[in-house]
């Protein structure tokens, strides 16, 4: 799942208890990962780009990209998308059954009433919003600019460049 990086510095700035421009940093620095604690080992992501490229520039038969707005917008279409890949196109009450139990006002639920083991200390929840284009009322224009800066060409793949910045 890809999801626009002008949302995901949001999360990621809530996750890690990060300014929004410390975020858009963490995002587009190349020795970017997953910090060491008591439950994790460190993790290499790289930048945001490096990332995505990293798992969708050379097709493979046993991967399908889907943008997480397209899971917003379309369930059917890009679960539909997911199950064609694990044979499983032909059942049409479990793919509806996914979507039921893996949309975000019941991950949400979840977590309330059971916790959720990545949630981080420095933020209330891990399933905050869960909504697209929160970065409209979020970022300024100059924050906007850098991510692109930053993340264009990967962003142009997914259609993730607003159309006043292109």
């Amino acid at each position: 799942v890809v999801r626009n990086p002008l949302d995901v510095v949001l999360s990621l700035a809530d996750h890690f208890g990060l300014s929004l421009d410390q975020a858009i940093d963490f995002m587009a620095n190349e020795d970017t990962g997953t910090p060491t604690n008591a439950e994790n080992v460190t993790g290499y992501m790289g930048s945001w780009s490096t990332h995505v490229a990293s798992w969708t520039v050379q097709p493979h038969p046993s991967i399908v990209v889907v943008r997480y707005e397209d899971l917003q917008d379309k369930p059917t279409k890009a679960f539909g998308q997911v199950a064609r890949l694990l044979g499983m196109d032909h059942d049409r009450k479990r793919i509806k059954k996914a979507i039921q139990f893996s949309s975000f006002r019941e991950l949400k639920k979840q977590e309330l009433t059971e916790g959720f083991v990545e949630k981080s200390p420095n933020s209330r929840h891990f399933f905050r919003k869960g909504t697209k284009n929160q970065w409209v009322q979020s970022l300024s224009e100059d924050q906007i600019r850098r991510i692109i800066d930053d993340h264009g060409e990967q962003m142009s793949r997914y259609g993730y460049i607003p159309p006043r910045f292109k």
